[in-house]
C-alpha cells in the first residue's frame, strides 16, 4: 500500500510538471500557408530564391501551389521543379493545388462530359447540357484521367502535399445527367419523382431557388436524401482514391482540401449543395482549409472565428483546420490582421492566405510577417487572467476572465493523467463561467486545465463526497 502511495505521489506530481510546463510552452500554429498561382512563378531559378526568400521573411511556411487549373492546362514542370528545390532551400513547404471537378481541356475533348442542369422549365422540361467548364465526377474515365493527374505530379515531383480544389459539386442544380441518374435509381431513389421537383415553375422556384428541396433533405425525404448521399459519396470516393494513390507511391505526403465555409455554418446546405460534409471527409483528409472569405460572403472579419469553431466542432480529431484567409478584393492591412486573430481565436489549426499575387503592398506583408511571428511565438502576456476554480453541490464552477477573444479548451484530469471532463467553446472578451457537473467523479484530486493559442492555467480541485 505505501509503495502503491509512492507510485501515486509521483504521478501527481508528473502531472502536475507537465501541465505547469505547458503554461510556458505556448501552441504553434501548424500551417503558415499561402495559395499562389503558376503564373506568379518566375522562369529562372535566382529569381525562385528571392520570390522563397522573401516568403520565407514574411514567416510563410506552406506554399499551396497551382499545377492544374479549370483551365485543365498544367504549370510546366521545369517551373514547378525550380520552386521547389529553391522552397525547400529555404524550408518552405509546397502543396501541390489540384482543381478537380472543373477542366476546360478534358471538356473539348470529352464533351459529353459536360454536367447536366436539373429541369428549368423556361429553358427545358427535361436535363440539359451545360457549357461551362464543370466535369461530370460519373462520366466513365473522368476518375481514372484524375487518379493519373495525381500520380503524376506525386510521382515526378518531390513536393510535401497534395491540395485539392472545386472537390465538390457547384450547385443542387447540376449532375442530373445519365450516369448519375442511372447511379441513384441503383441506390433506390426514384429519379422520376426527383425530376418532378423541377418541372414547372412553382415547383423550380420552391425547390431550386427557394429552400424547399434542403428542407426535404432535413426532413429525411427518401429520394432527396438517397440523391444527396449519392453526391456525398462520390465526393468521398475522390478524396479516398487521391489518398490511396499517396499511402501507394508516397505516404508521408499530406492531403488538403479547400471547403466552402457553409460546412461548418450550415451542413445541410452544403450537403445539398455541394456535397462536401466535413465529418465523413475529413476521415481521408489531413487538413481541410474552409475558405472563410468575409467580403465575399456580406461578412464581418469575426465570422472567421465562428467558422474556425463550427469546424473544429465537426472534422476528425485527426484532420487539421486551417482557414482559408481572404487578401483579394481590395481587402485591407488591418482586415487581413483580423480575420488571422479571429481565426485563430476560433481554434484554428493554420492559416492559409488567399491568394498570394494580390498581397502588393509592405504594410500588408507587414501584417502577415507579423501575425505568423506573434501566433509561433510564446506569449509574455497571458489570454487567460483572474481563475478561479470552486466545487458546489455537483458543480464545478469555472470563472475567468479574458483579455480578448478566444477559443478555450477546458479538461478536467484526474489525478493519473486520465481526462474525465472536457468543454470546448469560443468566448467572447470579458468575465465569464463555465459548469462542469462532478456527479461522475469520485472522490478525490483533479487538476482543471484551459487553454488558449496563448496561455495555458492549471487548477487544482479537490472534490469530497463524490459518486
Amino acid at each position: 500500500m505505501k509503495h502503491q502511495h509512492v507510485l501515486m505521489s509521483l504521478i501527481c506530481v508528473t502531472l502536475s510538471l507537465w501541465m505547469v510546463s505547458s503554461l510556458v510552452r505556448g501552441q504553434s500554429l501548424k500551417t503558415k500557408g499561402i495559395w499562389m498561382h503558376g503564373a506568379s512563378l518566375p522562369s529562372n531559378y535566382q529569381d525562385n530564391i528571392n520570390l522563397t526568400s522573401k516568403l520565407s521573411g514574411n514567416n510563410v511556411k506552406d506554399v499551396f501551389l497551382l499545377t492544374k487549373g479549370t483551365a485543365g492546362s498544367q504549370t510546366s514542370d521545369v517551373k514547378i521543379n525550380n520552386f521547389i528545390e529553391a522552397a525547400h532551400s529555404n524550408k518552405i513547404k509546397v502543396h501541390l493545388w489540384y482543381v478537380v471537378s472543373q477542366d476546360d481541356l478534358y471538356l473539348k475533348n470529352n464533351p459529353g462530359a459536360h454536367v447536366y442542369h436539373s429541369p428549368k422549365p423556361d429553358i427545358s422540361t427535361r436535363p440539359y447540357r451545360m457549357t461551362n467548364e464543370m466535369v461530370n465526377l460519373h462520366y466513365p474515365g473522368y476518375k481514372a484521367y484524375v487518379m493519373n493527374k495525381i500520380k503524376y505530379f506525386v510521382t515526378q515531383f518531390n513536393c510535401d502535399g497534395i491540395h485539392l480544389d472545386y472537390i465538390r459539386y457547384s450547385h443542387l442544380v447540376y449532375s442530373f445527367d445519365t450516369y448519375s441518374l442511372k447511379k441513384a435509381a441503383s441506390l433506390g431513389c426514384d429519379t422520376v419523382r426527383l425530376l418532378s421537383l423541377f418541372n414547372t415553375e412553382p415547383n423550380y422556384t420552391r425547390y431550386a431557388v427557394n429552400d424547399g428541396f434542403i428542407n426535404l433533405y432535413k426532413e429525411n425525404d427518401t429520394d432527396v436524401r438517397k440523391w444527396v448521399e449519392m453526391r456525398k459519396n462520390t465526393i468521398n470516393d475522390y478524396i479516398k482514391s487521391v489518398k490511396d494513390t499517396l499511402m501507394r507511391y508516397k505516404p508521408a505526403l499530406k492531403l488538403s482540401a479547400a471547403y466552402m465555409p457553409e460546412t461548418s455554418t450550415s451542413p445541410d446546405y452544403a450537403d445539398v449543395h455541394y456535397g462536401q460534409n466535413l465529418a465523413m471527409h475529413s476521415e481521408n483528409l489531413d487538413i481541410i482549409s474552409p475558405m472563410a472569405y468575409f467580403k465575399s460572403y456580406g461578412k464581418t472579419t469575426s465570422w472567421l472565428r465562428t467558422v474556425a469553431t463550427e469546424s473544429k466542432n465537426k472534422v476528425n480529431s485527426n484532420c487539421e483546420v486551417s482557414v482559408g484567409i481572404q487578401a483579394f478584393d481590395n481587402v485591407t492591412p488591418i482586415e487581413i490582421g483580423e480575420q488571422m486573430d479571429y481565426a485563430t481565436a476560433g481554434g484554428s489549426d493554420g492559416l492559409i492566405i488567399f491568394v498570394y499575387s494580390t498581397i502588393t503592398t509592405d504594410e500588408a506583408w507587414n501584417v502577415i510577417k507579423n501575425k505568423f511571428n506573434t501566433l509561433t511565438q510564446n506569449n509574455e502576456t497571458e489570454e487567460v487572467k483572474k481563475v478561479n476554480v470552486t466545487t458546489s453541490g455537483s458543480d464545478i464552477q469555472v470563472s475567468l476572465q479574458l483579455a480578448k477573444p478566444a477559443y478555450i479548451t477546458m479538461d478536467i484530469y484526474s489525478s493519473t493523467g486520465e481526462r474525465v471532463l472536457n468543454k470546448r467553446c469560443a468566448m467572447e472578451a470579458g468575465s465569464t463561467m463555465v459548469k462542469f457537473s462532478s456527479a461522475s467523479l469520485n472522490e478525490g484530486v483533479y487538476f482543471c486545465h484551459l487553454g488558449t493559442y496563448d496561455s495555458f492555467v492549471t487548477k487544482k480541485i479537490i472534490i469530497k463526497g463524490g459518486r
